[in-house]
């Protein structure tokens, strides 16, 4: 039996529409560009030079250490890379991890994460306008 379009199961749909999976793209070109994976990247590179880290140790480093729980925060407040994205390229494990680790840095009242995410937010977000 072919359904009419109007009811939502007409053939020849994806199956993510018919499960209600698929999402708009509301970025228009210019925010996709400014906030996607290049931004996530240059966030991440200038990151490793404030914190004068170098970039294999930190992705080898655990997903708790307070350096790469840091820049994968800011990744994820300043661009709108995925949490997957994110684990994917810092080697944070899952994306569940990920997330857990960044909502953990965000939290963090400590003198060390509080200076963190000063000194990363003021040099590396406001240096993108220039």
């Amino acid at each position: 039996m072919k359904y009419p379009a109007y009811c939502g199961l007409a053939r020849n749909r994806p199956d993510d529409m018919l499960m209600g999976r698929a999402h708009k793209d509301t970025h228009r070109g210019g925010q996709r560009r400014d906030h996607g994976p290049a931004e996530a990247k240059r966030l991440w590179w200038e990151g490793l030079e404030l914190l004068a880290v170098n970039e294999e140790e930190l992705l080898e480093a655990k997903s708790t250490r307070m350096e790469k729980q840091a820049l994968a925060w800011l990744m994820k407040k300043h661009t709108a890379v995925t949490g997957k994205w994110i684990a994917e390229r810092i080697r944070m494990g899952h994306s569940s991890t990920a997330s857990l680790a960044i909502n953990r840095f965000a939290r963090e009242n400590s003198r060390t994460a509080i200076r963190l995410r000063n000194k990363l937010a003021t040099t590396l977000v406001n240096s993108e306008k220039h």
